[in-house]
């Protein structure tokens, strides 16, 4: 009986998204790249990014290095203040961008496999860097990557099972 009510929590434990811009996603760990000159703040919840309008055209964008094999899941909502198509949001793979929207409109959510070593990034674009501005939020920020501390759960919980198997013996 023992063997199987750990296990259940060895299973719930190492089934546990992770949410929000924590563990292995924590700001600390994304780099912003922002040769636009745009705004960009990021927080355990909410990472928010608008396009430059300082007469540079480029990007404005948080990037991480991915550390395992995952699926990143996330909410988005995006406000052009500018001509539609002058400036857009994304999400991009190894420098591939995949455009989420490039005028106001309906929010969205996606769900974006990644492995490890890929270089992830989320971010807006203005074409024109004039005029005026996109702006791009992220939430429910989701990541499937076991943080340390699970990590060490899955190993006691192994143990755990390991344990009286041994003593038998």
């Amino acid at each position: 009986m023992k063997t199987l009510v750990t296990a259940v929590i060895v299973l719930m434990v190492t089934g546990t998204a992770n949410a929000g811009f924590v563990g292995l996603f924590a700001p600390g760990n994304w780099t912003l790249n922002n040769p636009a000159q745009g705004d960009a703040s990021l927080d355990a919840l909410l990472m928010h990014l608008k396009s430059g309008n300082v007469g540079i055209p480029g990007v404005t964008e948080y990037r991480i290095t991915i550390t395992a094999d995952d699926t990143l899941s996330f909410d988005w909502d995006f406000h052009a203040h500018d001509s539609a198509g002058e400036d857009w949001c994304y999400y991009s793979v190894n420098g591939v961008q995949t455009e989420l929207a490039d005028d106001s409109g309906d929010p969205g959510s996606a769900d974006v496999p990644v492995s490890m070593g890929d270089v992830f990034a989320l971010g807006v674009e203005t074409e024109d860097g004039y005029y005026n501005y996109g702006e791009f939020w992220v939430t429910e920020f989701y990541s499937t990557i076991p943080e340390p501390s699970t990590l060490g759960m899955l190993l006691l919980g192994t143990l755990a099972l390991w344990a009286p198997r041994a003593r038998r013996r």
